[in-house]
Order: C-alpha cells, then structure tokens, then sequence
C-alpha cells in the first residue's frame, strides 16, 4: 500500500507531497500525522475505515463512514465482497437480500425498477413526449 499526503501551507505558499509504502499488507500501520497536523484526524480515520491502514499514535482510529462491526475494509481488493469476482451494485456486499436491488423504495412503497423509471420519465417528458 501507498499513503500521500497533499500538504500546503497557505502563510509560506508551499506545496509538498509525501508518500510513505506500506510493506504488511496484513497489518499495515504508519505513523500518525495528527500529532504534527491536526487536519489529518478524519483523513486518516477514513483511510482506516475503507483501506485498513491503521496509524500509530492516532486518538480516534475508529470507522468513519461505515458501521461498527461492518465486516473488513471495503475498497481493498482482498475484501471479502470482492474475492468471487467484481458484480455490480450492492450485491458485492454478501449479507445483503439478492432481492433488494431489483426494487426500489418510492414513497414508501416498493414498486419495481422498470415501473419506477416509467412513471417517472412521463412526469419528466409530460404527455408530449417533449422534455421540459
């Protein structure tokens, strides 16, 4: 794994990146930034959360996006969702309902997809058929 960090400062008008490789890629773990750049507190709580890379010295490493007890890290490509092959949509998560996808929640009520788009291209198009 590779972590950059884009890094500026607006008083000195600098700009400078810098990039620290992970070489465990079952326990990745770099330093923290916060200590030295207080910025990087959700930045790298993200990073945990998605890729797995935990950071040393860090005061907060918890998920950020997804629930606690989501299993793994989603935008890594060993993922459990990911190791049968790419498949679209959300059912690359393997505890979702197979149904689910195909329908879709309308005013409280599940209609199907194709319903669903019709109904709503004719209020776009109105009865001409022209778009607005």
């Amino acid at each position: 794994f590779e972590v950059v960090y884009h890094l500026q400062s607006l008083d000195l008008n600098h700009q400078i990146a810098v990039k620290a490789i992970v070489h465990d890629h079952e326990e990745p773990i770099l330093p923290s930034a916060y200590p030295v750049y207080k910025g990087a507190l959700l930045q790298e709580r993200e990073v945990f959360d998605l890729m797995g890379i935990r950071f040393a010295n860090h005061p907060d490493l918890r998920r950020l996006l997804l629930w606690e007890g989501f299993p793994g890290h989603p935008l890594r490509k060993d993922w459990m969702g990911m190791v049968e092959g790419h498949t679209s949509g959300l059912r690359r998560f393997p505890f979702e309902d197979k149904a689910a996808p195909d329908r879709i929640m309308n005013a409280g009520n599940l209609v199907e997809h194709g319903e669903a788009l019709s109904a709503q291209s004719q209020r776009n198009t109105g009865a001409s058929g022209q778009g607005h």
